[in-house]
Protein backbone atom coordinates (compact mmCIF):
# COMPACT_ATOMS: atom_id res chain seq x y z
CA UNK A 1 0.00 0.00 0.00
CA UNK A 2 1.73 3.40 -1.02
CA UNK A 3 2.00 6.13 1.67
CA UNK A 4 1.64 9.91 -0.04
CA UNK A 5 4.42 12.01 -0.76
CA UNK A 6 6.26 13.55 2.24
CA UNK A 7 5.06 16.64 4.03
CA UNK A 8 7.56 20.31 3.40
CA UNK A 9 8.20 21.88 5.56
CA UNK A 10 10.81 24.33 6.51
CA UNK A 11 14.78 24.93 8.03
CA UNK A 12 16.03 21.76 8.13
CA UNK A 13 12.32 19.27 7.85
CA UNK A 14 13.46 15.61 6.67
CA UNK A 15 11.18 13.97 3.77
CA UNK A 16 10.20 10.35 4.33
CA UNK A 17 12.45 9.26 2.02
CA UNK A 18 14.98 10.39 4.07
CA UNK A 19 13.67 8.24 7.25
CA UNK A 20 12.97 5.38 4.99
CA UNK A 21 16.69 5.24 3.75
CA UNK A 22 17.51 5.27 7.68
CA UNK A 23 15.46 2.55 8.61
CA UNK A 24 17.04 0.36 5.83
CA UNK A 25 20.58 1.84 6.04
CA UNK A 26 21.90 -1.95 6.04
CA UNK A 27 19.84 -3.08 3.20
CA UNK A 28 18.84 -0.38 0.54
CA UNK A 29 17.43 -2.48 -1.93
CA UNK A 30 14.83 -3.67 -0.01
CA UNK A 31 12.87 -0.03 0.57
CA UNK A 32 12.51 -0.22 -3.76
CA UNK A 33 9.70 -2.38 -5.69
CA UNK A 34 12.56 -3.45 -7.84
CA UNK A 35 15.46 -4.18 -5.62
CA UNK A 36 12.80 -6.31 -3.67
CA UNK A 37 12.15 -8.18 -6.59
CA UNK A 38 15.92 -9.43 -6.32
CA UNK A 39 15.91 -10.23 -2.80
CA UNK A 40 15.11 -13.66 -1.67
CA UNK A 41 12.60 -13.76 1.00
CA UNK A 42 14.96 -14.37 3.82
CA UNK A 43 16.85 -11.37 3.25
CA UNK A 44 13.54 -9.43 2.91
CA UNK A 45 12.19 -10.37 6.09
CA UNK A 46 15.28 -9.27 8.10
CA UNK A 47 15.72 -6.45 6.16
CA UNK A 48 11.67 -5.62 7.09
CA UNK A 49 11.66 -6.66 10.57
CA UNK A 50 15.36 -4.51 11.31
CA UNK A 51 13.74 -1.47 9.18
CA UNK A 52 10.02 -1.47 11.46
CA UNK A 53 12.35 -1.53 14.84
CA UNK A 54 14.20 1.35 13.88
CA UNK A 55 11.29 2.84 12.75
CA UNK A 56 9.62 2.61 16.29
CA UNK A 57 12.89 3.21 18.18
CA UNK A 58 12.75 6.36 16.00
CA UNK A 59 9.37 7.52 16.61
CA UNK A 60 9.48 6.94 20.07
CA UNK A 61 12.76 9.33 20.47
CA UNK A 62 10.49 12.42 18.94
CA UNK A 63 10.39 15.59 20.67
CA UNK A 64 6.23 15.69 20.37
CA UNK A 65 6.40 19.98 19.70
CA UNK A 66 5.16 22.43 16.64
CA UNK A 67 9.56 22.67 15.71
CA UNK A 68 9.67 18.86 14.99
CA UNK A 69 5.77 18.95 13.56
CA UNK A 70 6.53 18.39 9.92
CA UNK A 71 9.07 15.57 10.96
CA UNK A 72 7.17 13.43 13.07
CA UNK A 73 4.50 13.33 10.29
CA UNK A 74 7.18 12.30 7.70
CA UNK A 75 8.21 9.62 10.64
CA UNK A 76 4.88 8.56 10.64
CA UNK A 77 4.64 7.76 6.50
CA UNK A 78 7.86 6.35 6.45
CA UNK A 79 6.47 4.09 9.40
CA UNK A 80 3.08 3.33 7.18
CA UNK A 81 5.26 2.13 4.10
CA UNK A 82 7.96 -0.36 6.44
CA UNK A 83 5.12 -1.92 8.52
CA UNK A 84 3.55 -2.51 4.88
CA UNK A 85 6.81 -4.05 3.95
CA UNK A 86 7.15 -6.37 6.63
CA UNK A 87 3.34 -7.79 6.17
CA UNK A 88 4.53 -7.91 2.64
CA UNK A 89 7.38 -10.35 3.33
CA UNK A 90 5.97 -12.06 5.98
CA UNK A 91 3.07 -13.12 3.86
CA UNK A 92 5.55 -14.46 1.42
CA UNK A 93 7.34 -16.74 4.35
CA UNK A 94 6.62 -20.05 5.09
CA UNK A 95 8.34 -19.78 8.76
CA UNK A 96 5.24 -19.73 11.03
CA UNK A 97 7.20 -17.69 13.65
CA UNK A 98 7.07 -14.95 11.22
CA UNK A 99 3.49 -15.36 9.82
CA UNK A 100 2.47 -15.63 13.71
CA UNK A 101 4.38 -12.11 14.37
CA UNK A 102 2.33 -10.21 11.62
CA UNK A 103 -0.69 -11.57 12.32
CA UNK A 104 -0.21 -10.33 16.21
CA UNK A 105 0.92 -7.16 14.09
CA UNK A 106 -2.33 -7.03 12.34
CA UNK A 107 -3.94 -7.38 15.42
CA UNK A 108 -2.54 -4.38 17.16
CA UNK A 109 -2.85 -2.66 14.58
CA UNK A 110 -7.14 -3.28 14.57
CA UNK A 111 -6.59 -2.66 18.53
CA UNK A 112 -5.57 1.02 18.02
CA UNK A 113 -7.41 1.49 14.17
CA UNK A 114 -9.46 4.33 15.63
CA UNK A 115 -6.72 6.17 17.06
CA UNK A 116 -5.06 5.73 13.75
CA UNK A 117 -7.75 7.20 11.80
CA UNK A 118 -7.80 10.28 14.03
CA UNK A 119 -4.16 11.12 13.21
CA UNK A 120 -4.92 10.33 9.28
CA UNK A 121 -3.30 6.34 9.04
CA UNK A 122 -6.28 4.33 7.66
CA UNK A 123 -6.27 0.08 9.21
CA UNK A 124 -7.59 -1.69 5.99
CA UNK A 125 -9.45 -5.25 6.81
CA UNK A 126 -6.02 -7.17 5.44
CA UNK A 127 -4.09 -5.53 7.85
CA UNK A 128 -2.19 -2.72 6.01
CA UNK A 129 -1.78 0.87 6.79
CA UNK A 130 -2.39 3.67 4.80
CA UNK A 131 -2.26 7.17 5.39
CA UNK A 132 -4.94 10.22 4.09
CA UNK A 133 -2.56 13.25 3.70
CA UNK A 134 -5.19 16.29 5.00
CA UNK A 135 -5.97 14.42 8.45
CA UNK A 136 -2.20 13.46 9.07
CA UNK A 137 -1.07 16.98 8.55
CA UNK A 138 -3.96 18.44 10.94
CA UNK A 139 -4.30 16.21 13.37
CA UNK A 140 -2.66 17.49 16.92
CA UNK A 141 0.25 16.14 17.99
CA UNK A 142 -0.69 15.15 21.20
CA UNK A 143 -2.23 12.21 19.33
CA UNK A 144 0.86 11.61 17.39
CA UNK A 145 2.45 11.31 20.83
CA UNK A 146 -0.11 9.04 22.20
CA UNK A 147 0.52 6.50 19.51
CA UNK A 148 3.82 6.92 18.63
CA UNK A 149 5.82 7.91 22.24
CA UNK A 150 8.41 4.85 23.43
CA UNK A 151 5.70 4.58 26.73
CA UNK A 152 2.72 4.18 24.29
CA UNK A 153 1.49 0.37 24.62
CA UNK A 154 1.69 0.34 20.79
CA UNK A 155 5.02 0.97 20.83
CA UNK A 156 6.19 -1.48 22.86
CA UNK A 157 4.05 -4.12 21.91
CA UNK A 158 5.12 -3.64 18.12
CA UNK A 159 8.65 -2.87 19.13
CA UNK A 160 8.76 -6.49 20.21
CA UNK A 161 7.06 -8.02 17.15
CA UNK A 162 9.55 -6.59 14.70
CA UNK A 163 12.64 -7.89 16.74
CA UNK A 164 10.82 -11.31 16.78
CA UNK A 165 10.84 -10.67 13.05
CA UNK A 166 14.07 -9.87 12.64
CA UNK A 167 15.55 -12.41 14.64
CA UNK A 168 13.56 -15.29 13.04
CA UNK A 169 14.81 -13.75 9.83
CA UNK A 170 18.46 -13.34 10.44
CA UNK A 171 18.18 -16.82 11.27
CA UNK A 172 16.76 -17.93 8.29
CA UNK A 173 19.18 -16.07 6.35
CA UNK A 174 22.17 -18.17 7.91
CA UNK A 175 20.13 -21.08 7.18
CA UNK A 176 19.90 -19.86 3.23
CA UNK A 177 23.73 -18.90 3.62
CA UNK A 178 24.96 -22.39 5.14
CA UNK A 179 22.78 -24.68 2.21
CA UNK A 180 24.09 -22.43 -0.50
CA UNK A 181 27.69 -23.17 1.24
CA UNK A 182 27.00 -26.85 1.46
CA UNK A 183 25.78 -27.16 -2.39
CA UNK A 184 29.14 -25.22 -3.82
CA UNK A 185 31.21 -27.45 -1.63
CA UNK A 186 29.77 -30.38 -3.22
CA UNK A 187 29.74 -28.80 -6.61
CA UNK A 188 33.63 -28.30 -6.25
CA UNK A 189 33.97 -31.33 -4.61
CA UNK A 190 32.59 -33.10 -7.83
CA UNK A 191 34.72 -30.84 -10.40
CA UNK A 192 37.65 -31.46 -8.18
CA UNK A 193 37.41 -35.57 -8.54
CA UNK A 194 36.29 -35.43 -12.39
CA UNK A 195 39.59 -33.27 -13.29
CA UNK A 196 41.81 -35.30 -11.01
CA UNK A 197 43.84 -36.44 -14.08
CA UNK A 198 45.11 -32.95 -14.56
CA UNK A 199 47.92 -31.90 -12.26
CA UNK A 200 47.31 -28.21 -13.01
CA UNK A 201 43.43 -28.48 -13.05
CA UNK A 202 43.82 -29.77 -9.98
CA UNK A 203 45.45 -27.47 -8.61
CA UNK A 204 43.32 -24.65 -9.73
CA UNK A 205 40.15 -26.28 -8.84
CA UNK A 206 41.64 -26.90 -5.08
CA UNK A 207 41.91 -22.85 -5.23
CA UNK A 208 38.43 -22.17 -6.54
CA UNK A 209 37.54 -24.69 -3.78
CA UNK A 210 38.80 -23.18 -0.52
CA UNK A 211 36.96 -19.61 -1.26
CA UNK A 212 33.77 -21.09 -3.53
CA UNK A 213 31.55 -21.69 0.63
CA UNK A 214 32.29 -18.27 1.86
CA UNK A 215 31.85 -16.48 -0.93
CA UNK A 216 28.95 -17.91 -1.64
CA UNK A 217 27.68 -17.59 2.11
CA UNK A 218 28.95 -13.79 2.39
CA UNK A 219 27.05 -13.00 -1.32
CA UNK A 220 23.59 -13.61 0.79
CA UNK A 221 24.72 -11.90 3.43
CA UNK A 222 25.44 -8.62 1.91
CA UNK A 223 22.60 -8.67 0.08
CA UNK A 224 20.74 -8.05 3.07
CA UNK A 225 22.95 -5.86 5.16
CA UNK A 226 26.09 -3.84 3.89
CA UNK A 227 29.53 -5.68 5.05
CA UNK A 228 30.45 -2.32 6.51
CA UNK A 229 26.95 -3.12 9.16
CA UNK A 230 28.18 -6.54 9.28
CA UNK A 231 32.00 -5.88 10.56
CA UNK A 232 30.72 -3.62 13.27
CA UNK A 233 28.10 -5.33 14.20
CA UNK A 234 29.27 -8.80 14.27
CA UNK A 235 26.07 -10.22 12.19
CA UNK A 236 26.61 -12.52 10.02
CA UNK A 237 29.64 -13.91 11.88
CA UNK A 238 28.13 -16.98 13.65
CA UNK A 239 27.92 -18.66 9.83
CA UNK A 240 29.63 -21.87 10.39
CA UNK A 241 31.55 -23.55 7.35
CA UNK A 242 33.56 -26.13 6.94
CA UNK A 243 35.85 -26.05 4.15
Amino acid sequence: MAVNPAFNGAGTTLSSNYYMRNFYRAARSARTTAGRREMSNSQLTYADGAALRRAVRSLGSSEFNETQAEDIRNKALAYVETYNHVLSSAADSSDDRITRSAKQMKALSQKYASELDRIGITVHEDGTLESREARLESAPLSRFEKLFSRDSEMMQQMSAHSRKIERQGDALLMEEAQRLAAKQRSRAATDTAASSGSTDTNAGISGNTAETPATAAAQIVSAAMDLDTLAHTGIGGHINLTL
